[in-house]
């Protein structure tokens, strides 16, 4: 749920960051939501995570259900991804001056960024549908960039 800025200040809906300030750091957000989405699609791509391989829409089905074997590295993975993403969202959060869209602070900027980079996500199209892990990669990146910088 997005955490909205006290009511009648300036700006409520996106912070305090003007036109011009957001337009200046545009390029280094687009660049930093490029390299998150890249790292991820090479993970998931190259085995770095819980499966070893090329992540399928089954694994993460299987491996998210409770009585699962990899049950206890999904969960450890989910907390450890979850935390990459907290960083990525103060990164923007200060290339932004601390302002971000629809006032998301950094804890909920990285829930988003961890739901639109996670395997759940990556595995219905890149795994199930076909989609080119570089299509799913340049999709992502869009996403976090029309999401999250003011």
């Amino acid at each position: 749920m997005a955490r909205h800025p006290p009511a009648g200040r300036p700006g409520a809906a996106h912070g305090s960051a003007t036109p011009a300030r957001a337009a200046r750091h545009r390029p280094a957000v687009s660049s930093a939501a490029r390299w998150s989405a890249q790292g991820t699609r090479l993970a998931l791509e190259g085995g770095d995570g819980v499966f070893g391989g090329r992540i399928r829409d089954a694994d993460v089905r299987g491996a998210a259900a409770p009585d699962a074997e990899p049950a206890e590295p999904w969960r450890a993975n989910v907390s450890q991804r979850h935390t990459v993403q907290l960083r990525f969202a103060g990164v923007l959060a200060a290339k932004t001056g601390g302002v971000l869209r629809d006032g998301h602070d950094a804890g909920s900027a990285a829930d988003v960024a961890a739901a639109l980079l996670g395997p759940e996500t990556y595995a219905l199209p890149v795994g199930g549908r076909g989609w080119a892990p570089e299509r799913w990669e340049q999709r992502a990146a869009d996403a976090l960039v029309r999401r999250l910088p003011p």
